[in-house]
């Protein structure tokens, strides 16, 4: 009985008679392949997938570091541009200079224009400073020895008229020469506590650690490395009468030398 299949072909292939193996093609049965049964054909096989997964996962890669690239660098711009505008710290008006009382340490706030990471604050509180019109009569006895608080020992110990090492003037001064208003950040150089100001003992005085620190910004005791940190000041005529102008800094703390951070 003929039933469409070739019983003597040896490779067990089969001929299709009837249009019954063009309907299975058509309907969408594959061929087999030669030699696929082979275990070096499936070896190739799956070692053409690893290579070809691989190289999409690097392509994957590439593309999402492109993209990331940007973000990362506009993330990381705003600490870039403050730490290169580290050095030029400008001149702030911190009070009228009317306003201040002779010989009487005030603390007053330091307003300025920041940058917090993404946030622009047009006016925020970046600090403090401790401002002394003239000086402090009958200061308590220390180191320096200057009664009256307006020469003699400076900021920086052995700074005469609050005048540093690099020349820069760090008081204002008066027609006169002496120091018209001095300046000082309100940090203690220890540990970065707030200073306070003890009237009855005419000192400066930083509670956590017990430093203490003469009118002039002199240490008189404590842990506290060096001096108070004086600050560079100016006075500035606008709007009719005369201001007060400092240039903030903040110092490294913990250590003898004077180091801007």
């Amino acid at each position: 009985m003929d039933n469409g299949l070739n019983d003597d072909d040896p490779g067990g292939a089969r001929e299709c008679s009837y249009g019954w193996c063009a309907a299975s093609r058509r309907a969408g049965e594959a061929e087999p392949v030669a030699g696929a049964d082979r275990p070096g054909f499936l070896r190739a096989g799956l070692r053409r997938r690893a290579f070809m997964g691989r190289l999409a996962a690097l392509l994957h890669g590439i593309v999402a570091l492109a993209a990331g690239a940007p973000v990362i660098a506009f993330m990381l711009d705003p600490q870039r541009r403050r730490s290169r505008g580290a050095t030029a710290a400008p001149f702030i008006r911190v009070a009228s200079l009317d306003a201040l009382p002779s010989g009487r340490p005030v603390r007053v706030p330091v307003f300025a224009p920041r940058r917090d990471s993404f946030i622009q604050y047009p006016r925020a509180r970046i600090g403090e400073v401790w401002l002394l019109r003239g000086g402090v009569a009958n200061r308590s006895a220390g180191r320096g020895g200057d009664p009256a608080g307006q020469g003699g020992t400076g900021a920086d110990g052995n700074d005469p008229g609050g005048n540093g090492a690099d020349g820069a003037t760090r008081n204002a001064t008066g027609a006169d020469g002496p120091p018209l208003v001095r300046a000082w950040q309100t940090l203690c150089p220890h540990l970065g506590c707030g200073i306070d100001y003890a009237p009855l003992r005419r000192q400066f005085a930083c509670p956590c650690h017990t430093s203490a620190f003469a009118p002039d910004g002199s240490r008189l005791f404590g842990p506290s490395p060096r001096d108070m940190d004086a600050l560079d000041v100016r006075i500035t005529n606008a709007e009719g009468r005369p201001w007060v102008e400092v240039q903030y800094r903040q110092f490294r703390t913990g250590v003898a030398d004077r180091v801007v951070v």
